[in-house]
């Protein structure tokens, strides 16, 4: 056969494959598209389809699946392709040769391209849901290798590329762009591109009063490298326009008004939003803090800033300088994900806030000034949940001693955590990449901190910061690198592997001066220093530690004399099983369960039952009030160590205006007949006092002092 003849007929057969394909797409017959794999792609560690099964981190797929053809420099390709939201992982790109998916494309390959800086130019046309958009794009092909593939939502649609003058070809299929014209020598790209953004809830969308381009890949990448970018905005003379980075111009061009920002922190992940917002600016501490909203106040704008600043000056202190004159939130009608970060601020749903937020701000130090692009792992969905309950056991607000024990975060696991390791956990493998970025990663991180000490975990995220160059991604290698070479075990036991620590205290009593017993894991061996409380009569406690590294570990405590309690664990840090009887009940707890008596709630939208309504058994009832003018209630606080006079709060030797604060504990009934919960003061939020029993907090419901308990029940735990 002649080799013109067998090019044509592969040519048939990669046409007949792709409209096979595309049903098996529809149908998501993962299957039948396997059947069809070359011997490259069965080779390969991850199958590239997974993502079908799965639907992604965020339910990506869900939209639908199409395969589409697309051919250049003479070969074949198929796309598959679906509606996309950012931080998730569709668009699969694989060669096609005789009707056979042969070669896998994937988006983690730039081949050796390098985008250097986006300039973009946007316009709406908001009867249409539409946007138009012109990206003057700086690129370096210098050291290519392959074609200049460029990604983005299929909802866009290029209609011309230009290298100065000259018209550049590409080909086009769902969000695949394969710019075929440019060369090594390409040094810059005029794209035009245009799409209907139409995904409330999941997506960008376009309403009569807003445009939203967030959680949508409206720019271009290749490899989704971090690239800086300046961005122009045409928007109607009423809205009013937030993105990321810094307003650099504001000006009216008729019926429009072009806004202007300059973001020079690379990143992977950009959000814009205009709309008909109300926009305050509300000044701290040398930074702006913003607010773009339909529905919150100015009240709301202040109190928010009053969250924020605390949480950027405490990164700021912590980690690195923050990069940015201030920080803020567009507060999102059709912004169904919760919150989503983009570093100089972030989007939320409407109904979130105001509220002290940790998490969206930390992605600024991890996720912006180091970079993630969610195709290995989610360590900075890790480090921003981890640093939620760091900044409250840290932040210089009241007694940190006393908040280092209040915010110790309780791990949750599930059999998701033995889907894959930490360091090799991308989108396409579904839910389970999110559950472990959010979950185990954070609390692997919260261990971490407790092996090495605080200190240490603080110089360890900074030397990270400084090693790590803002144009790459980072990796849990690269942080591992800056923690030290004496912690390689426990990567390799909770980054490298999968799963978490099943082990069982058995045999414990006490003899010789000594608290005896031993620990036999079920599964894989892992290095613990397991924390031992030793509890006794009066309730004085001391701590030891059991250091495992077998699969039976026996072990001998020193104590004078038999505790009545001995708590493995006591603190519940280590990632594993935590049954429900392990998990003290706290005061803040009681916001929730227990039924409130009192004549004034002590914040907005607490629900209280008259005082004449209190049963006589007050088991599980929450009494609310000032204890100078009821008794019960005084005895009560009495017992929780509160003492009030003319307002004033005493506890633990520190006063509290009771106006400006609330108070909040939980008080065991005599002769085992429950608990009752009091709470004190007048608040503009409710407390939030983490783990402990009793506490007391300041005006917007942050931690000032208290008192945590160590688990005392429950599973490893004994009475002896």
């Amino acid at each position: 056969m002649s080799l013109s003849l067998l090019v044509l007929l592969y040519a048939f057969q990669d046409t007949d494959a792709v409209k096979r394909l595309d049903g098996f797409a529809r149908d998501r017959s993962v299957g039948q598209i396997r059947a069809l794999y070359g011997p490259e792609v069965k080779a390969l560690k991850r199958d590239p389809m997974t993502v079908m099964e799965t639907n992604g981190a965020y339910e990506v797929g869900s939209r639908g699946w199409r395969a589409l053809p697309l051919s250049f420099q003479g070969k074949n390709y198929v796309v598959f392709s679906t509606p996309l939201t950012s931080e998730d992982i569709g668009e699969r790109l694989f060669q096609l040769e005789g009707g056979k998916l042969a070669r896998y494309l994937d988006e983690r390959d730039g081949f050796g391209w390098k985008l250097k800086r986006h300039q973009f130019d946007l316009r709406f046309d908001v009867p249409k849901r539409g946007v138009k958009a012109t990206d003057e794009l700086s690129l370096d092909g210098g050291a290519s290798r392959g074609p200049l593939i460029l990604r983005f939502s299929p909802a866009y649609k290029v209609s011309s590329i230009k290298s100065g003058a000259q018209t550049v070809d590409f080909v086009q299929a769902g969000g695949i762009v394969v710019v075929t014209g440019a060369t090594k020598d390409t040094k810059s790209l005029t794209i035009d591109y245009s799409g209907t953004v139409n995904l409330p809830n999941y997506a960008g969308s376009i309403t009569n009063t807003y445009a939203m381009l967030t959680n949508d890949y409206w720019y271009p990448m290749v490899a989704r490298q971090p690239v800086p970018y300046d961005l122009t905005v045409h928007a109607p003379k009423k809205w009013v326009v937030a993105a990321q980075g810094e307003l650099v111009d504001k000006k009216e061009e008729g019926d429009l008004q072009a806004w202007k920002y300059r973001m020079d922190l690379p990143c992977v992940f950009y959000s814009v939003s205009a709309g008909a917002f109300k926009y305050f600016e509300v000044p701290v501490n040398k930074r702006i803090y913003r607010m773009w909203t339909m529905r919150l106040t100015e009240a709301d704008a202040k109190l928010q800033a009053e969250y924020y600043s605390a949480i950027i000056q405490f990164y700021h202190d912590t980690f690195a300088p923050y990069p940015f004159s201030g920080y803020g939130v567009v507060d999102q009608p059709n912004y169904g994900g919760g919150m989503l970060e983009a570093y100089s601020f972030n989007t939320a749903q409407e109904g979130i806030m105001p509220t002290e937020e940790p998490h969206e701000p930390a992605h600024t130090w991890w996720g912006g000034i180091i970079n993630n692009d969610y195709l290995t792992s989610f360590w900075n969905e890790s480090f921003a949940v981890y640093c939620e309950d760091f900044f409250a056991r840290n932040v210089p607000i009241g007694n940190r001693e006393e908040r280092q024990m209040a915010f110790i975060a309780t791990p949750q696991v599930n059999g998701d955590y033995f889907a894959a390791p930490l360091n090799d956990a991308p989108a396409d493998i579904g839910g389970a990449a999110s559950t472990l970025g959010y979950g185990k990663g954070a609390y692997v991180l919260q261990m971490l901190e407790n092996e090495i000490g605080t200190k240490r975990m603080i110089a360890a995220t900074r030397g990270w910061i400084k090693a790590s160059k803002p144009d790459e991604i980072g990796t849990w290698e690269g942080f591992e690198k800056a923690v030290g070479a004496d912690k390689k075990v426990f990567f390799d036991e909770w980054v490298r592997r999968p799963g978490y620590a099943n082990f069982k205290v058995t045999d414990v009593k006490y003899e010789s001066g000594a608290v005896i017993g031993k620990v036999e894991f079920q599964g894989d061996v892992y290095h613990l220093p397991i924390e031992v409380a030793m509890v006794y009569p009066g309730g004085k406690v001391s701590y030891a530690k059991v250091n495992t590294a077998e699969k039976v570990t026996t072990f001998k405590l020193a104590s004078s004399s038999k505790p009545q309690v001995v708590s493995f664990d006591p603190w519940n840090r280590i990632v594993r099983k935590i049954e429900r009887e392990e998990i003290p009940v706290t005061a803040t707890d009681m916001l929730r369960r227990y039924r409130a008596f009192g004549d004034t709630p002590a914040y907005p939208g607490q629900r209280v039952r008259p005082v004449s309504d209190l049963p006589a058994n007050p088991d599980r009832c929450l009494l609310v009030g000032d204890p100078e003018k009821w008794p019960k209630l005084k005895e009560l606080c009495e017992n929780a160590g509160f003492k009030v006079k003319d307002g004033i709060l005493t506890y633990r030797g520190s006063t509290f205006d009771l106006k400006k604060s609330t108070a909040l504990a939980m008080i065991s009934l005599d002769g085992d007949a429950g608990t009752v919960g009091v709470m004190l003061g007048q608040a503009r939020r409710a407390p939030n006092l983490g783990r402990a029993q009793i506490g007391v907090a300041d005006d917007i419901g942050r931690f000032l002092r208290g008192e945590t308990r160590p688990k005392t029940s429950g599973p490893n735990t004994f009475r002896l």
